[in-house]
């Protein structure tokens, strides 16, 4: 199955009985190994990405055969409890064609549920371009987190990795180990590392404001692995956005996205095309996962009948144009009070957002829920033209 492929994209393709040999001792590799393995094209967007083999451990763990899942994609595993975060990690991961690793609840073919861990890696070729992705799957037991597991069970998955990779550099061209895809990996990382250190002030006041407002250590723990969790998907974005910049739709939509699919009738998003320098975007983008976060804990997403409008426009009135960003909450069957406490979310909208882009936020609690008007001068640090 992936045989083909590989010769389409081997620039000097071994002859044809050696290509059956190795293409056979790559099959032989994978299907001897006792986690599911999942080999997928490169591409990303719907319909991809597109199963190019399973082994038969993963038609044991999942009940579908490889017949019935080559040419699918990986959705066909998810289901209503899949949670939709770490998929929304997974996506922007692999859009910076970086490794990822996760745990989800997935569904076997019978409908039955069950939880597992997986790691993903970029497969390349002789030339660097991505070529496929290779999943390793392990089922394991809600009840024991993969950071508990023993550390031979970790030795193991790297082992398992060594030798899925090793199996298809003989069909592909891809590098020899997986100690060669780390070092990749690593001057991404190298890269990245210099450019985050630019937020650690940002982190900080997460941390510290998060600590203020919250005293139970489990409590704190959970609001602040949130807030860091959107930083870094904001942050993924941001390294890999095209030089127009990033979508304002999107850093709304990719917050209220599980809402909006669901219940479509209780997200409202609309506005003109408008791109984002990365700062501008990780700000605002920050201050769209408060509200979020406050209206499903406390607000319009709380209960059944709340719905948000988030609209935004641009004003030409003044010298420099303006971004006016609305977030609308509406049909809150209880008034909510302000904060006793000025937590992380309100001292962003109302000192950090002015202080770092020159913006005017305003916050009020009304019977109908949460209301928020930014406006933001759409400056050259800001607007990408």
């Amino acid at each position: 199955m992936i045989s083909p492929t590989a010769d389409m994209l081997q620039s000097d393709a071994p002859a044809p009985a050696a290509s059956e040999r190795q293409s056979g001792l790559f099959r032989s590799v994978l299907d001897g190994i006792g986690e599911a393995v999942i080999i997928t094209g490169p591409e990303l967007e719907r319909p991809g990405p597109v199963i190019e083999y399973v082994n038969p451990a993963f038609t044991r763990m999942t009940g579908y055969t490889a017949a019935e899942a080559v040419g699918q994609t990986p959705r066909i595993l998810q289901g209503p409890l899949t949670d939709r975060a770490v998929l929304g990690h997974l996506r922007a991961d692999l859009e910076t064609r970086e490794a990822f690793q996760g745990t989800a609840i997935n569904y076997r073919k019978d409908g039955s549920t069950f939880t597992m861990h997986w790691h993903i890696t970029p497969l390349r070729n002789e030339a660097g371009n991505l070529t496929h992705w290779v999943a390793l799957q392990r089922e394991i037991q809600p009840s024991d987190p993969i950071g508990d597991q023993p550390m031979e069970r970790v030795a193991r998955v790297r082992e398992i990795m060594n030798q899925a990779v090793a199996g298809l550099a003989h069909t592909i061209g891809a590098p020899a180990d997986l100690s060669q895809l780390m070092d990749q990996l690593a001057q991404t990382s190298r890269e990245l590392q210099r450019q985050v250190r630019t937020t650690l002030g940002l982190v900080r006041s997460i941390a510290r404001r998060t600590a203020e407002t919250h005293e139970a250590a489990a409590e704190y723990a959970a609001h602040l692995d949130s807030r860091i969790d959107a930083l870094q998907r904001l942050k993924s974005a941001s390294l890999q956005s095209p030089p127009t910049g990033i979508d304002l739709e999107w850093l709304v939509a990719d917050e209220l996205q599980a809402f909006e699919m669901e219940m479509p009738d209780r997200v409202r998003i609309s506005g003109p095309p408008i791109n984002l320098l990365p700062q501008a975007a990780e700000m605002l983008g920050l201050a769209i996962h408060e509200l979020t976060t406050n209206a499903l804990k406390f607000g319009a997403l709380s209960e059944r009948g709340g719905s948000v409008s988030v609209r935004w426009r641009l004003r030409f009135s003044e010298r420099v144009p303006c971004l006016v960003f609305r977030w609308a909450e509406r049909e809150v069957s209880e008034a909510i009070s302000p904060p006793s406490h000025t937590g992380f979310g309100l001292k962003l909208l109302e000192q950090i957002l002015p202080a770092d882009l020159a913006a005017r936020s305003q916050v009020r609690f009304v019977p109908s829920g949460v209301l928020c008007r930014i406006d933001l001068p759409m400056s050259a640090q800001v607007m990408s033209r």
